[in-house]
């Protein structure tokens, strides 16, 4: 949305009254807090430190296999009914448009901002992303779907048929001035940062006592106390499409209050893009990765646990003492068992002792965690291609590249989502750089998209595509400089200038030659 918009009022033409936006805007968050109350369930488990956390890993490793900033090719696709207003002048102007698109990909950290995007997409189920208009500078802002709400759940997308709300907190301070004729503003806390940093961190590590606190003065309290909040306005940003003038409108409900606005954003556009990694049918909000995992993931800490139990008892086994009428005691003598170089005294000649060793064999319980393992990483998705297991009757590495891409369907089904996700990010850059910089206004009315070309986004679907590239380059189908052109090498440029170079000195070579044959 554009900042600095200047919001009109009251406005007439606006498709639904006061009431309406209200009922809309109750019936958006009629199930916010039971979804906030799963979100914060899967937090809790996710900052789990008290074993060794194999979720939060796995996330990592699901996100780095399908999608891969380095190998992305951007290619502008104009819409095949407007092919012929494209003349020499058009196509400069959107190869211009490519090139300055791949360069804010990596130069505005898009590329890495992705990563976040996905992780999150991943723990919650849905990630949304909302696009600000700042002058002519477009900033991508990550929403939490602590925030984000939408009136038709059954409906799977954003588009012209759905209602949504995006919550949206300003500081206090900033809502007085932006908001001066409010009378009632409520302050509030973000509900998805009340587990603070400190919550999340030395908290865990006092259960686990791995962090001393110690050195750090606290006065009057037994335990860190999180820093306060700061006090924010929550704004209600309502988004409605109009079905008579064919464009978005927008109401934000401040305090006691209700602002309407046409469409702040670009024309026919909302700046919100949904992802969902695992969509479930009918149903707007996507699984959780961790949905299947968590059960998993507490049965190999349960048998984790036991493990260690077992290892106690066999290493330190209780000791059943008979008939010491002695001085030393049994819990002495257990003490003493525990201690390297002790010496036990026992002087009763009836006195007996024997070790309890546990009944059941530790490696019982170590093939039951192997197992549970093994099944953690197959629900994942990450096993056929992470395992490190020499396939059987494979003969060359095209081969296993091949059997890696289809040994996890449920990865490259991501792979291909992430794609369309980024596809709508980089045309939504698109649409607002040819929106708000003038040397880009004949492409406001040729409709085209933003595609990545040859599946380049994901690690596990450009494997094919490089390896198609160089089997036409050693076939000789492809000239180099177009080799180069087409796969992820740095310092293109100056590879295509030594090339050059040497392939003018090797015909002034050839030259020379022919002249002294002469």
């Amino acid at each position: 949305m554009r900042k600095g918009l200047k919001v009109i009022k009251n406005l007439n033409i606006f498709p639904y009254d006061d009431k309406e936006i209200l009922d809309f805007k109750d019936g958006c968050l009629q199930n916010i807090e039971i979804r906030q109350q799963r979100y914060k369930q899967l937090r809790s488990v996710l900052f789990d430190n008290e074993k060794k956390n194999s979720i939060s890993k796995t996330i990592d490793d699901i996100v780095s296999l399908i999608y891969l900033p380095d190998n992305i090719i951007f290619d502008i696709i104009v819409d095949p009914d407007k092919e012929e207003l494209i003349n020499d002048k058009i196509q400069k102007k959107i190869d211009k448009l490519n090139k300055l698109l791949n360069e804010k990909f990596i130069r505005d950290g898009i590329d890495i901002e992705i990563y976040d995007w996905l992780y999150w997409a991943c723990v919650y189920g849905t990630y949304i992303v909302k696009t600000i208009l700042d002058g002519d500078k477009v900033v991508f802002k990550g929403v939490s779907p602590f925030d984000f709400a939408v009136y038709y759940e059954d409906n799977k997308n954003l588009n012209k048929d759905q209602i949504f709300c995006h919550i949206a907190r300003i500081p206090i301070h900033v809502a007085k001035r932006k908001y001066p004729d409010v009378k009632f503003l409520p302050a509030v806390t973000p509900p998805v940062r009340q587990d603070t940093f400190l919550d999340l961190v030395i908290s865990q590590n006092q259960q686990t006592g791995q962090f001393n606190v110690s050195p750090i003065p606290i006065k009057n309290e037994d335990e860190l106390s999180p820093k306060k909040v700061g006090e924010y306005v929550e704004v209600y940003e309502m988004w409605f499409w109009d079905y008579d003038r064919k464009d978005w409108f927008m109401a934000q409900i401040v305090g006691d209050r209700i602002y309407k606005s046409v469409n702040p954003f670009i024309p026919k556009e909302h700046p919100f893009i949904a992802f969902t990694p695992t969509p479930v049918e009918g149903f707007f909000w996507g699984l959780s990765e961790m949905h299947y995992l968590i059960y998993l993931f507490q049965t190999i800490k349960n048998e984790t646990d036991r493990l260690n139990k077992v290892e106690d008892l066999l290493s330190k086994p209780p000791v059943i003492v008979y008939g010491v009428s002695g001085s030393i005691e049994a819990q002495e003598m257990q003490n003493k068992l525990g201690q390297a170089g002790s010496v036990i005294e026992i002087n009763d000649p009836t006195a007996k002792f024997d070790f309890y060793l546990p009944k059941l064999d530790p490696a019982i319980i170590f093939n039951s965690l192997k197992h549970y393992s093994e099944e953690f990483r197959e629900q994942s998705g990450i096993i056929g291609i992470l395992g490190g297991k020499p396939m059987p009757n494979v003969r060359s590495a095209s081969y296993a590249t091949i059997l890696a891409q289809f040994a996890s369907t449920v990865l490259k089904k991501k792979a291909l989502r992430v794609e369309a996700f980024i596809e709508e990010i980089m045309t939504m850059l698109a649409n607002c750089i040819v929106y708000t910089d003038a040397n880009y206004k004949e492409l406001l009315s040729i409709p085209f998209r933003v595609d990545v070309f040859a599946h380049t986004s994901s690690p596990i679907t450009s494997l094919a595509y490089q390896e198609m590239i160089l089997t036409f380059a050693e076939n000789q189908i492809l000239p180099p400089d177009v080799v180069i052109d087409l796969l992820p090498i740095p310092r293109k440029e100056k590879i295509k200038k030594y090339m050059q170079q040497k392939a003018l000195m090797e015909m002034q070579n050839e030259a020379k030659k022919e002249q002294e044959n002469k």
